[in-house]
Parts: C-alpha cells; sequence; structure tokens
C-alpha cells in the first residue's frame, strides 16, 4: 500500500475515486484486506461503477452457505467487472469474497500488479511453452484446490482464458482438466471438494461491444488481430465506466449431485459431465433484455414480446450505429457480428428450454 500510494497514476486515481471521508493517510492504517474492501473498494463500486448500470441485482445465492468455500465458475464477457460484481454481491450478502484468478497479460503496470493482489488476485501464466505451462497448469490446480479445501476460501474463475467476445459462452474442457491435475484422490472426489458453482452473468449492453466486433471481423478476413500494448487495459477502463444499461448475476447449483451419479472415474467421462452441467447452467439461467430480442428480431426471428420494444429497438439502433461508426470494414458484415454478439445468449439459453 505505502508503495501504491507513491505512484503517480494510483494518486491521480485516488483523488478521483476516494470517497470523502478516506484520505491517503486513512488507506496507509488499512492492514487487512477486509478493511480494504470494506473501505475503499465497497465504497469506490457503489460510488463510481453501480451507477453506470440502470439496475443491478443477483439471485441464487439464497441457496448458498455462508460457512463453505466455493469454485464460482462464470462467464466471462467484462475482463473487470464479472468478478467484482460477483464479489460485491457476495460482500453484501455477508459471504466473504472469493479470490480471483486474473492472467498475466493484464498485469502491464506494478502498480497494477500491487492492488489486485491486494484485492485478493493471484495470477494465471500465459504464452509459455508446453513444459511451462504444465508445471504452471499443475501449480494452479494444487494452488486452487488447496484454497477451497483446506483454507476454506472460494474462488472465482473465468469459464474460458479469454473473453466470450461472440456472445457464445461455454466452457473450455482445458480449463477442467487443469482443474483436476492436483486430484490425489479420485477425480470425482477432488472435483466434489472444489464446491463448483456455475454462474451467468448478463449485461444488457457491453459497452466493448464494438471492439470485440473490430476484432472479429478481422479474423472473419483472415487476417491476424494484433492488440496495441494498451488495449487490455483500454478495454478494462471502457467495460467500468461507460454504461451498461441493466444487469444481473444468478449464482446457479453446487455441482455435487451430478458427481454422484458419474459411474466411475474415467477422465474424459467426468470432464465431459462438468462441462456440459456448467454450461447448461450458464446459458439457461441467463437474465435476457431487450436488447438480445431486438437482434433477434433483426435478423427475422419473432419473440413473444412483438412490437412493445419499438423504442428500444430505435434506441438499440442508433447505438449500434455509433459503436461501429469509424470502424473500417463492410457495414453489413460489421452489423451481422454486432447483433450476432446480442442474439447468442438468446439462442443458448433457448437450447435448454
Amino acid at each position: 500500500m505505502s508503495r501504491l500510494v507513491k505512484d503517480p497514476i494510483v494518486l491521480t486515481l485516488l483523488n478521483r475515486l476516494l470517497p470523502e471521508n478516506i484520505n491517503i493517510d486513512e488507506l496507509l492504517k488499512i492492514n487487512t484486506v477486509f478493511d480494504l474492501q470494506t473501505k475503499l473498494m465497497r465504497p469506490v463500486f457503489e460510488r463510481h461503477i453501480f451507477p453506470t448500470f440502470d439496475e443491478l441485482t443477483a439471485t441464487g445465492h439464497e441457496i448458498l452457505d455462508k460457512e463453505k468455500a466455493y469454485l464460482f465458475i462464470s462467464n466471462h464477457r467484462d475482463i473487470v467487472l464479472d468478478s467484482y460484481i460477483l464479489n460485491y454481491f457476495l460482500f453484501i450478502e455477508g459471504f466473504k469474497s472469493a479470490e480471483v484468478a486474473i492472467g498475466d497479460n493484464l498485469l502491464k503496470d506494478g502498480w497494477i500488479k500491487d492492488l489486485v493482489r491486494l484485492n485478493k488476485c493471484f495470477i494465471v501464466k500465459r504464452n509459455l511453452d508446453n513444459a511451462e505451462m504444465l508445471a504452471a497448469s499443475k501449480k494452479l490446480s494444487a494452488y486452487i484446490h488447496h484454497t477451497i479445501h483446506q483454507r476454506k476460501e472460494s474462488v472465482w474463475i473465468a469459464q474460458r482464458a479469454g473473453r466470450a467476445k461472440d456472445g457464445n459462452d461455454e466452457t473450455n474442457r482445458g480449463l477442467i482438466n487443469m482443474l483436476g491435475m492436483s486430484s490425489s484422490n479420485g477425480l470425482v472426489t477432488h472435483f466434489k471438494q472444489l464446491n463448483i458453482v456455475p454462474v451467468s452473468i448478463s449485461y444488457e449492453f457491453d459497452p466493448c461491444d464494438a471492439r470485440k466486433t473490430k476484432e472479429l471481423y478481422v479474423e472473419s478476413q483472415g487476417i491476424e488481430y494484433s492488440k496495441s500494448e494498451k488495449e487490455d487495459v483500454e478495454s478494462m477502463q471502457i467495460g467500468i465506466v461507460e454504461p451498461k444499461g441493466k444487469g444481473h448475476v444468478h449464482f446457479g447449483n453446487p455441482i455435487d449431485v451430478e458427481l454422484d451419479s458419474i459411474s466411475g472415474d474415467d477422465r474424459k467421462e467426468v470432464i465431459s459431465a462438468l462441462v456440459q452441467n456448467i454450461d447448461y447452467q450458464i446459458q439457461k439461467n441467463y437474465r435476457l433484455w431487450p436488447s438480445n430480442l431486438i437482434a433477434n428480431e433483426i435478423f427475422g426471428f419473432q419473440t413473444e414480446k412483438g412490437d412493445r420494444f419499438e423504442n428500444d429497438k430505435e434506441i438499440f439502433v442508433s447505438r449500434m450505429n455509433k459503436m461501429l461508426n469509424g470502424i473500417d470494414g463492410d457495414t453489413s458484415e460489421l452489423q451481422r457480428i454486432f447483433l450476432a454478439m446480442y442474439q447468442q445468449p438468446l439462442i443458448n439459453k433457448a437450447k435448454h428450454g
């Protein structure tokens, strides 16, 4: 903390974000994560992030046990907010906040490394060679299991390494395989000890939708998309400060009965069953918004809402045109990619009745 408050970038941020009753001297008195989240992170969220939503709600946490530690696996739409929103609702509902897995590709500056570690984040290493990746994956797997099963601290991790830029939330099998690498007493028992809870996070508007559209469009032209050095940091900032409409978090059911139903301990079978259940819960528990229904209707499909979203449709189309303005490329294809991003959650939810 003492190092952070000497950084000029951090000082600028603190002067802008700190609640009126907190100053630098007060920050230096903070010596526990709980105090940091109580005196700094929660007020910053309520003062600066909550107002970027028209409404932000959560459901499903009622069935969770506050004395247990869980592995929360959620869809991944926003670099920062997915875990931040989840932890905010855990915190205000009386649960201990979860430790957060964050990729080292986001840690471009020293102050970011310090800040995320203070706020219960641990680092996931990326872009390693095969031997290094295997060793890092085993270490990560052991750390997550130890944190949940021994230390009784919850953990959040995204269902895939990168954000679902096309709106299609599917769990990466490699992630589940990594989680099982530290198994020492049978794979089913190991996964049951993790108390896996799928979490659905739904945003009415994605502040980074234009950036994601541009990236997908470039790749659709057979060109490898090359990020600028500061692009991830810029996306983090945009995701935090720009309007998002309504948002919702749903905590799913812990996956334990499903694991009990697996006969034997075949690795492929166990991993497939977990992937299938995580995807099922995340997709089924989406909260759909007018933006999803409107995108579906623009593609020519009917919804039960009919013409009740005419005003919303005008707002949505106007916003789309504004967001895509300035992106070089075929306008109709850019619009198709943009709309598909919003339609996909509706398609996924419909698959599960």
